[in-house]
């Protein structure tokens, strides 16, 4: 995006770019604020929507990988794939497919499916060895005045399976 940016006219560094992330997610904002601050646009919305919104001259695509180099990339750096939350898939197909494409596990128990859902995703979870995992999804949510955390939990038998995967 930068070098887009500079064949436009612009003169703006990846550094100055940089400076503005706090992690290791750098996207358009930080282009944004980068700009603002070099004079060239006097708000991030101005920057947005002269330059940067998809069909700006300075959009780019975001590159994502599909599942197969996912499933790849987590394995390289020996970690476990796994599927989460697949009792809300609305195409129960996409789990057969992650399991074709090496997945390593399903997360069966979840605060948002069925019992029906836990039941089906355990038995596909024993029929090709998987992993199974589970958790609430909680990101601090309060559901009717309590916290989910700690209310769902896989069986401590998976855990040995968990660390040999490792």
């Amino acid at each position: 995006m930068v070098k887009k940016i500079n064949s436009l006219g612009f003169d703006l560094t990846f550094e100055e770019v940089k400076k503005f992330s706090k992690g290791d997610f750098i996207g358009r904002p930080h282009v944004a604020r980068a700009l603002i601050e070099k004079g060239y646009f006097n708000s991030i919305e101005e920057t947005f929507e002269q330059l940067l919104n998809r069909g700006k001259p300075a959009y780019v695509e975001r590159k994502t990988l599909g599942l197969k180099e996912t499933i790849d990339l987590i394995h390289k750096v020996n970690g476990i794939a796994i599927l989460a939350h697949p009792g809300i898939l609305k195409n129960k197909e996409v789990i057969d497919y992650c399991i074709e494409n090496g997945i390593d596990g399903l997360e069966a128990i979840h605060s948002k499916h069925k019992e029906k859902d836990v039941k089906y995703l355990l038995d596909i979870g024993n029929k090709h060895n998987l992993i199974i995992t589970g958790g609430s999804d909680c990101h601090g949510k309060i559901i009717n005045g309590d916290y989910l955390m700690g209310k769902y939990y896989v069986n401590l038998n998976y855990i040995p399976q968990m660390k040999g995967r490792l």
